[in-house]
């Protein structure tokens, strides 16, 4: 087979990324077994799609979801409609959007916590366990409830008035009252053991509504979480009242605990009941913000400056971008930060903060062989060889005709070209018919591998190298903000990997074959295709066929050979094997 250079123009997975993929199959086709959860999905399978809005032909570049239907619904409000149709349209674009602030408070881990009645402000109930230790000239040890009235009976002392104090009080209560009794030499220990449980009713905007037990000293969030939390399309998180008789005792705005940690810490009795009221009007916040979530505030207007203090815009926010209804009418505007500072929003906007002015200079880093700083500030537009001029490299250690480029925009169209195979990928092994019930269990058998080898694949990670130099030289393209100059180390060694029995750094011999470095590795693996072998030069260019000329700091990686008896779609996979090894580069054209 003679060698074929490849020289692809778009971006792609680098030859890592392929060695990796490739370490994915070998393990996946290594076992046959699968839980039931990726069985369902092998005969449930179906593809969904969905829609993306933009803010408007003059920013088309940046996307704001749920900026089409929720601003329609929005402005309904705004022209008239109020209470529970303008609530279900503020849901709408919540659900269209980022999930409301605080989404992730409610799983599990307050339910969970362990039940204490023993803390010093719990205050004493009926029902109450309590430890009371006499010694001394009088013996008494026993565990004694708390009676209906509120006392504790000790015998020969008589009932002890203990509800409603503290549970720091109790030894000081019990203590002076028996030495009423027995004035000498009779020492008192008590010690509160266990709370009485309770139910308490959780109803109101949660999922799951009802009567849950607890102890009196549990927390407002824990009897919250054990009904499973907050509805998020439908509860408010900055409603929420505790009911005693009918009649509010406390209100909580959780709001205040996840920004401040405050919480109010209601002695919960008997029959209490906490209400999780319908949620407010929202604004939703997307863009260049550390928090990005549907806001909920109880009135409107909203200034601004409020909305920021939540969301936390990031440091280099210049502009925002805010969509809404006004009046029954569309509204967009887009406006310096510290002007939207003083902007009056409200419900159902959509806000987008966002980084539009971009600094004269930007840094790059400089990695591998090379003796000066690691970070480079460059003006905008610098190309490639004014950016080496700066490097002092030792032409002896450094091999400067294999120099490439990481760059993050690039690995961003690797992953998302690596993510397009492996859909089609899945699509294949998934739509494959059958004639037979026998043929049906080998194409289920056939899918849960290459299901199993997908899932693996997803969790690769390109990291955007572009090869910049090839035979004909080094291409001097213009350097992006973020870049990464590699330049290599000489090296004397040959990798061999893949389907050999024993993977191996070897050294390198002039003259010498693929062939040659193979039996180097002890041979071709059992699975190995001896015609399937991509040699990957260190500056990333990928090259297919045994004949390829190996040089210093090559990589051989011989691909499996896949059974067309056994895979339906042996023929597909061999592709993608192919292609996820070739595409190991982006190749910049001279």
């Amino acid at each position: 087979m003679p060698a074929l250079e490849i020289r692809p123009i778009a971006s792609r997975v680098t030859s890592s990324v392929a060695a990796a993929v490739l370490a994915l199959l070998m393990a996946s086709t290594s076992a046959l077994a699968a839980d039931n959860a990726q069985l369902d999905r092998i005969r449930k399978y179906a593809i969904g799609s969905a829609a993306a809005s933009a803010f408007g032909a003059s920013r088309a570049q940046t996307p704001l979801p749920s900026a089409g239907n929720g601003a329609t619904e929005v402005g309904q409000e705004a022209a008239g409609v109020s209470g529970e149709a303008a609530s279900e349209q503020s849901l709408d674009r919540i659900e269209l959007g980022t999930q409301p602030f605080g989404a992730s408070l409610f799983g599990g881990q307050f339910a969970r916590e362990r039940p204490s009645g023993v803390n010093p402000q719990y205050k004493i109930a009926p029902g109450d366990q309590i430890a009371v230790n006499l010694y001394g000239a009088q013996q008494f040890s026993e565990v004694v409830p708390v009676d209906a009235q509120g006392n504790l009976f000790v015998p020969e002392v008589g009932p002890i008035p203990v509800a409603g104090i503290s549970n720091s009080q109790l030894q000081k209560t019990v203590e002076s009252r028996v030495n009423r009794i027995f004035t000498d030499n009779v020492q008192v220990y008590v010690n509160l053991m266990g709370a009485q449980t309770l139910g308490v009713f959780v109803t109101g905007a949660v999922r799951n509504p009802g009567r849950y037990a607890g102890l009196p000293s549990d927390s407002l969030l824990s009897f919250i979480d054990k009904a499973g939390g907050i509805a998020l399309q439908s509860g408010s998180f900055r409603n929420v009242s505790i009911l005693r008789g009918g009649q509010p005792i406390a209100k909580a705005d959780l709001y205040d605990f996840l920004l401040r940690g405050a919480l109010p810490t209601p002695q919960f009795k008997d029959g209490d009941v906490i209400l999780i009221g319908p949620i407010g009007g929202a604004i939703t916040v997307n863009g260049d913000a550390r928090a990005t979530a549907a806001f909920e505030f109880p009135r409107f207007p909203v200034l601004g400056r409020e909305l920021a203090s939540y969301a936390r815009p990031k440091a280099d926010v210049t502009h925002v971008a805010f969509s809404g209804f006004r009046n029954g009418q569309p509204f967009n505007s887009y406006v310096p930060y510290q002007e939207f500072l003083g902007a009056s929003l409200q419900d159902g906007d959509l806000v987008i903060f966002q980084a539009d002015l971009k600094a004269e200079e930007v840094f790059v880093e400089v990695e591998g062989a090379h003796q000066g700083a690691g970070l480079i500030a460059i003006g905008r537009g610098v190309t490639l060889d004014s950016v080496l001029d700066l490097i002092p490299v030792d032409p002896r250690v450094a091999a400067t005709d294999s120099i490439f480029i990481r760059r993050e925009s690039v690995a961003r169209d690797q992953k998302r070209a690596l993510d397009r195979t492996l859909d089609e990928l899945e699509r294949t092994a998934l739509s494959a018919l059958s004639q037979t019930p026998s043929q049906a269990a080998i194409r289920e058998q056939e899918a849960r591998l290459v299901l199993e080898f997908i899932k693996r694949a997803r969790s690769v990670q390109p990291d955007g190298r572009v090869v910049v130099s090839t035979d004909a030289g080094r291409a001097d393209i213009r350097m992006e903000a973020g870049d990464q100059i590699v330049i290599p180390q000489q090296t004397d060694l040959v990798l061999v990997s893949g389907e050999v029995v024993l993977p191996a750094s070897v050294a390198f011999t002039p003259g010498a074959s693929v062939a040659d470095y193979v039996r180097q590795a002890g041979g071709y693996a059992e699975r190995a295709d001896p015609d399937k072998i991509v040699v990957i030069r260190a500056s990333g260019a990928a090259l297919v066929g045994a004949d390829v000329e190996v040089r210093r700091g090559d990589q051989i990686l011989v691909l499996p050979g896949v059974d067309p008896k056994f895979f339906q779609i042996g023929a597909d996979i061999i592709e993608i094997l192919f292609r996820v090894a070739i595409i190991a580069a982006a190749v910049v054209a001279l």
